[in-house]
């Protein structure tokens, strides 16, 4: 509503292709009802489909595997009462952590865990001997942690899950997003074509993401050694170059 109040156009329709000019900048995106939107700039906020700088660009994927150990993870929802605290709590567990952060009606939480050593049904469980009640996922799903070598890409710039993932920590997510925008739009990123900005523009969003890497990583180097997990962690995860 707040768009449309300002003037921006709003088309709803199913992504099939993009059509590139010969320097490859999208000039067109064309949609499954055949309804054709001729681009200047284009934002890919697919999320995880990546469809525009993964699959259209092919650009290099940063993988963060071998320094952080989560490969899968459990949501689900909790109800409240509305009388809760203004927190998000991340419980570290056998396996991995839980995140559980309020929302209007509900907790959204979720377990994430290392897939070596346990199932999703396992997980779930613990969770369940945690809270001590019975606990609905509605899906599991994997994931690679890292980020894009290039967040712009000609005339694309990749936002939020379509740009990078760490692990399920939003609030990191959030001021990823937040701060690429803020710094792009604040330098006219989107008529500032030249080479340079673009590669400058490029490594500051990698080392953004760098850094919320070592935050993340730091969160394990606990002198926890009650399960294989904790016991083998430093050993079966590399600690980050930079913060040795």
């Amino acid at each position: 509503k707040v768009g449309e109040y300002r003037g921006i156009n709003i088309v709803e329709g199913k992504f099939q292709q993009a059509i590139q000019d010969s320097q490859g900048n999208i000039k067109e995106i064309r949609l499954e009802n055949r309804e054709s939107i001729h681009t200047d700039f284009v934002f890919d906020c697919s999320g995880f489909a990546r469809l525009l700088i993964g699959k259209l660009y092919q650009t290099k994927w940063v993988s963060y595997e071998k320094h952080l150990p989560m490969k899968m993870a459990v949501p689900f929802f909790i109800d409240h009462d509305d009388d809760v605290c203004p927190q998000s709590d991340a419980i570290a567990m056998k396996y991995g952590w839980m995140w559980r952060a309020p929302v209007q009606g509900r907790y959204g939480a979720g377990y994430v865990f290392d897939s070596d050593y346990i199932t999703a049904d396992q997980a779930l469980q613990e969770a369940e001997e945690y809270f001590g009640f019975k606990l609905t996922s509605p899906k599991t799903f994997k994931f690679n942690p890292g980020c894009f070598e290039k967040t712009l890409t000609n005339n694309c710039m990749a936002v939020g899950l379509a740009q990078s993932f760490v692990e399920p920590i939003e609030a990191t997510a959030i001021w990823i997003s937040y701060y690429n925008l803020k710094h792009f739009l604040g330098q006219d990123g989107i008529i500032n074509r030249t080479v340079a900005y673009q590669k400058r523009f490029n490594e500051q969003c990698y080392q953004r993401n760098h850094e919320v890497l070592e935050f993340v990583y730091l969160h394990y180097l606990t002198k926890r050694k009650d399960t294989p997990f904790w016991k083998e962690f430093r050993n079966k995860n590399q600690m980050v170059e930079s913060l040795e």
